[in-house]
């Protein structure tokens, strides 16, 4: 090996390094989203409805007896859907329609409690 051959290797390792920075955040954001799966819907009763600021949610307890934490939006967004004028009661019928944030959490776009309908505007995942 000479040291034409050395300079060789380093401009080939400093090619490859320069290409795999600048890759880096592409690959990142590709894997941030590789578990989301679309559209998902749970049935369940309603528990723990907490409607103010900073985050409206509520607990939905599905037949098997697993709790999902729901998402509801914003506060603007549950106002516009009306869903602060009728709020839930614990134990009624609930159906939502969302997308999942975590094994437990569901971002609600939709949510029916005994026949009516509240639509909240779709989530998208962070950072589109």
């Amino acid at each position: 090996m000479t040291t034409r051959d050395i300079g060789r290797v380093s401009l080939a390792t400093l090619l490859l390094a320069a290409l795999a920075y600048h890759a880096a955040p592409q690959l990142a954001h590709a894997h941030r989203f590789a578990g989301w799966k679309g559209p998902v819907t749970i049935n369940g009763a309603v528990h723990e409805v907490n409607l103010s600021a900073p985050a409206p949610g509520m607990t939905l307890e599905d037949s098997d007896g697993h709790r999902w934490h729901v998402l509801l939006g914003s506060q603007r967004q549950v106002t516009r859907s009306g869903l602060s004028a009728a709020p839930p009661s614990d134990g009624k019928a609930a159906k939502v329609v969302g997308v999942l944030s975590d094994r437990e959490t569901i971002r609600a776009a939709r949510l029916i409690v005994e026949g009516r309908e509240y639509d909240i505007p779709a989530p998208y995942p962070r950072g589109t």
